[in-house]
């Protein structure tokens, strides 16, 4: 007999959460020093449903900031790509969080009903002709159906409360260069008409600036929970 999916509950993270946009720290060439930020905002709603609700710990107009690394990394594909908040600290991971009622919770315990989450990032086109961003470290599936002995490996952390049943996913925003990250650079080439890539040139990355100047989601993440009976 084929399951039987009933979507008590699919919604965005939190509306849509975004990070948005891409900010520029000093980038050096022959010509000398160049330097521009770019902050772009992002509307974040929060949404209530009976069945539960979604939630994240990434801030409000979060963004990707591009950084050369200095002269001696001018063509370094590794690093320096990082996202931070809007008042300029370095975001290295953020919480997904499911939360359901305990009542309700315990409801499902023995009804053969289990929850099926996933999060599925996008990445904006623009940006990805500059960075490349490995999309599975931001995805996640997770299955798990309410009994106390389920067993929800690595990804989850669930903590059962008087009031609320809570179940926690964390992931990855590592800074380029470091362990477990999602960014690098593409390579890029000074020949004209070269495929885009992390600039070597001042005329390349005032080119990356005018290119990424109207993306105003650099990535957004979609979460859901569907509760299926088998």
């Amino acid at each position: 007999m084929k399951k039987r999916k009933i979507l008590m509950l699919t919604l965005p993270l939190v509306g849509v959460a975004t990070i948005v946009g891409s900010g520029f720290s000093a980038w050096y060439f022959n010509a000398g020093t160049v330097s521009d930020s770019a902050t772009l905002g992002v509307k974040v709603t929060e949404m209530h449903l009976t069945a539960g609700t979604l939630t994240t710990t990434l801030p409000e107009n979060a963004k990707i900031v591009l950084d050369q690394g200095g002269a001696s990394n001018a063509s370094d594909l590794t690093k320096s790509i990082y996202v931070e908040s809007s008042t300029g600290t370095k975001i290295n991971d953020f919480d997904v969080i499911f939360t359901i009622p305990t009542a309700s919770a315990n409801g499902l315990k023995d009804s053969g009903i289990k929850g099926h989450f996933t999060l599925t990032p996008t990445v904006n086109e623009t940006l990805k002709k500059y960075i490349t961003v490995d999309e599975d470290l931001l995805s996640l599936t997770q299955d798990f159906n309410f009994t106390d002995s389920e067993s929800l490996g690595v990804s989850w952390v669930k903590t059962t409360g008087e009031l609320n049943t809570i179940y926690k996913a964390t992931i990855s925003l590592a800074e380029s260069g470091t362990e477990n990250t999602p960014f690098s650079y593409k390579a890029n080439s000074t020949v004209e008409g070269a495929n885009p890539g992390k600039p070597l040139t001042s005329a390349q990355y005032e080119a990356m600036k005018t290119a990424l100047a109207d993306v105003t989601d650099a990535i957004t993440f979609a979460a859901s929970v569907v509760f299926e009976i088998a």
